[in-house]
């Protein structure tokens, strides 16, 4: 028989296994790390089979106290859930699936735009919550940027125009590597801009972009008074030269 040049596998062709939801990735993972026994797994799928309109299955597994939120988390921090975000949000009870089909047909409108981005834009929740998931996600940090004390030393080493450009700050040093926070940690090329300014072997770690922007206007005051001070003191050291030179 001639293979159909439509694409269309014949009658007789294997089906492709559909990829496992995001809920069984987690559950599967669960398992897989002794959080989650086989009998216990088997009653939650019984039980979200009946409220699956409803409840997720990471919902179903917490409220019949077979896992806690804690071990879902160490679960995501080892890498093994593969999803998007918004799944993975709507998945861990954090979106509404119809608010994730809103801010994807959103995202239609706006391309280049992160779904999180447009998330946390329309309020479907806070910058806070979508940081703390995707940094477990993707297994990095997720430091709190408006206490944070800057390295200006390090900071001047690239112009604030970079940071601004690229939704990025160096922080600190950890020995010898810069500790650099991202609003887009997966963005190759902002990490590119930054491994060029601050060498190849950095630390990585997550903010909301809202809280990166805000790091960077403060960076860049503080900066400027650094600059004001040292300026003065400059000033000052030569009128007294001058003081005890006319003297």
């Amino acid at each position: 028989m001639t293979p159909s040049t439509t694409g269309t596998p014949s009658s007789s062709s294997p089906t492709a296994s559909p990829a496992p939801t995001v809920g069984a990735q987690i559950a599967a993972q669960l398992h897989a790390a002794g959080h989650l026994s086989a009998d216990g797994l088997a009653r939650a799928e019984r039980v979200h089979g009946k409220v699956k309109t409803s409840r997720t299955l990471s919902s179903v597994l917490l409220e019949m106290r077979l896992v806690t939120d804690e071990q879902i988390r160490d679960v995501l921090r080892s890498g093994t859930v593969r999803a998007p975000i918004g799944e993975l949000l709507v998945e861990l009870g954090r979106l509404e699936p119809h608010e994730l089909k809103l801010a994807l047909a959103m995202q239609r409108e706006r391309p280049s735009t992160p779904i999180g981005e447009i998330l946390v834009d329309n309020s479907f929740l806070a910058e806070r919550e979508l940081v703390d998931v995707l940094a477990d996600q993707l297994g990095l940090a997720s430091p709190t940027l408006d206490a944070a004390a800057f390295d200006l030393t390090l900071i001047r080493r690239a112009p604030v125009a970079l940071y601004r450009s690229h939704a990025f700050l160096p922080l600190r040093r950890d020995g010898h590597r810069a500790v650099v926070v991202f609003a887009d940690p997966t963005d190759a090329t902002a990490v590119e801009a930054a491994r060029k300014a601050f060498g190849r072997d950095l630390i990585i770690g997550v903010a909301g972009r809202r809280a990166v922007v805000a790091a960077v206007a403060r960076a860049e005051r503080e900066l400027a008074a650094a600059a004001t001070a040292a300026h003065s003191s400059e000033s000052g050291a030569v009128a007294l030269v001058h003081r005890v030179l006319d003297d």
